[in-house]
C-alpha cells in the first residue's frame, strides 16, 4: 500500500502526483492502492485506476521558529518548591505564534535555552497567557553556562492563533538567559503542527 501525505510550511495549497507502473495503474482498481491520511479538504483529479492521480488541498502540516540572541539578566524569581511556575513569575525570553491549520493537529514545541546563575533556574512554558506553565524544567546552574533543551507535545484545539512563551528565573539572586560566546549562542523556540 502507497501512503502519501501533504506537508507545507504555509498555508497555501500543495499537490502531489501519483503515477503507476509503466502499463499499470494507481487506484483501487489498479496495481497499487492509495491511503491519503489527514483531516484537511483533498480534491483528486482522475479516476480510479488511471495511469496518473493529481491529490491536492491544504497542507496538513506546517513549522515556525523564533530565536533570540540578546542577553537578559533579571531580579525576577522562580521558586524552586515543587510548585507550577505562574505566568507572573520570572522572565519573558522567548515567543512564537501559530495558527494551526486545524483544530485536530498536534503541536510539537521544542525548546533550546542557555542560561547562567549561581542558583536553580526553572525554565517555564506558557500558552496563551495561561497563569499556569504547561511545561517546566529546572537546573542547579552553579555560576556555570547551562544548555537546555525540551519537547513538549500539545493539542492544537482550534484552527486559530495560539502564542506560546517561555519564561525562566531562579530560585534565589538573579539569573541570566542567552548572549552568551559574543552573542552567537542562540536560544530557540520552535512550533510544528502535525497530524501524526
Amino acid at each position: 500500500m502507497s501512503q502519501a501525505a501533504l506537508l507545507s510550511s504555509s498555508s497555501s495549497t500543495v499537490s502531489l502526483t501519483l503515477t503507476g507502473n509503466t502499463g499499470g495503474a494507481v487506484g483501487p482498481d489498479g496495481s497499487d492502492d492509495i491511503s491519503v491520511t489527514g483531516t484537511g479538504a483533498l480534491t483528486v483529479t482522475g479516476n480510479p485506476g488511471a495511469n496518473t492521480l493529481v491529490i491536492s488541498g491544504a497542507p496538513i502540516g506546517q513549522k515556525v521558529i523564533a530565536t533570540r540572541t540578546t542577553q537578559v539578566t533579571t531580579p525576577n524569581l522562580i521558586a524552586d518548591d515543587n510548585s507550577i511556575p505562574q505566568i507572573g513569575e520570572g522572565e519573558e525570553y522567548l515567543t512564537i505564534t501559530m495558527t494551526p491549520v486545524s483544530a485536530t493537529t498536534k503541536l510539537e514545541i521544542d525548546v533550546q535555552f542557555s542560561l547562567l546563575a549561581t542558583a536553580v533556574v526553572t525554565v517555564g512554558l506558557f500558552r496563551d497567557g495561561a497563569a499556569d506553565a504547561i511545561y517546566a524544567t529546572a537546573v542547579s546552574a552553579n555560576n556555570i553556562l547551562q544548555h537546555l533543551n525540551f519537547s513538549y507535545v500539545a493539542d492544537s484545539v482550534a484552527a486559530a492563533s495560539t502564542t506560546f512563551t517561555v519564561r525562566f528565573g531562579a530560585d534565589s539572586d538573579q539569573s541570566t538567559a542567552g548572549g552568551q560566546q559574543g552573542g552567537v549562542n542562540t536560544s530557540s523556540i520552535s512550533v510544528t503542527e502535525t497530524h501524526f
